[in-house]
């Protein structure tokens, strides 16, 4: 089961997932800092663990979601979040 989170954020393929509980950690999609990644899985290809939150930000709004265990999650197009 996915769950997909819609909104009109514009946040530049940009999300923020927890680091194992800890502190928050940026996402960008299709992005990979230590090596040029090329897209052969859009979706597969962007998902990472959720252990506690994840959310999206622009300029005025931050919607955030919290999760009561490890779920995965991806953020496959601007505004949205899924988690399953």
């Amino acid at each position: 089961v996915v769950t997909r989170f819609s909104t009109n954020l514009s946040t530049s393929a940009t999300w923020y997932t927890d680091s194992y509980g800890r502190e928050m950690r940026q996402r960008i999609r299709d992005y990979r800092a230590t090596w040029p990644y090329q897209v052969f899985e859009p979706v597969a290809g962007n998902y990472v663990p959720i252990n506690t939150a994840a959310y999206l930000e622009d300029s005025e709004v931050r919607f955030t979601v919290l999760t009561d265990r490890t779920v995965g999650g991806a953020s496959i197009e601007d505004g949205s979040l899924e988690v399953s």
